[in-house]
């Protein structure tokens, strides 16, 4: 089953010619967004947070957080894994948002292991029952 061509497959959708609104702002804007630009800087000037908020977040890329080394043995268990990202965290040498990814892949990773191991478990019951 498919489209046919030259049918519609929504009849009662919108009409043809019909411009969406957002186009029409888009197209409004165009004209004068020299002038909106100025009157943003000026503002922005003049000491408005928004504005100048605003404007710096279009300007400058967000800040990328600084990690020091740190060392995670992979020997430990996952607890004590992420009880060296915490400590790490609560020393400043990572950034809460590292921290938080790393324990994110530590969590995946543990669940991949599980699953894994499931299987192996299952393949074994398997093979018993037979």
């Amino acid at each position: 089953m498919g489209f046919k061509k030259g049918k519609s497959g929504n009849p009662a959708g919108r009409p043809v010619g019909i411009i969406d609104r957002r186009s029409l702002l888009r197209a409004q804007l165009d004209g004068r967004a020299e002038e909106l630009v100025e009157a943003a800087i000026s503002r922005a000037l003049d000491g408005d947070s928004g504005l100048i908020r605003a404007l710096l977040s279009r300007l400058l890329p967000p800040a990328k957080p600084e990690t020091q080394p740190f060392e995670v043995d992979y020997c430990e268990s996952p607890l004590e894994q992420a009880m060296t990202v915490i400590r790490a965290i609560a020393a400043g040498q990572i950034a809460p948002s590292v921290g938080s990814e790393f324990i994110c892949a530590l969590t995946n990773t543990m669940a991949i292991r599980d699953s894994e191991n499931l299987s192996v478990r299952i393949k074994a019951l398997e093979e018993l029952c037979k």
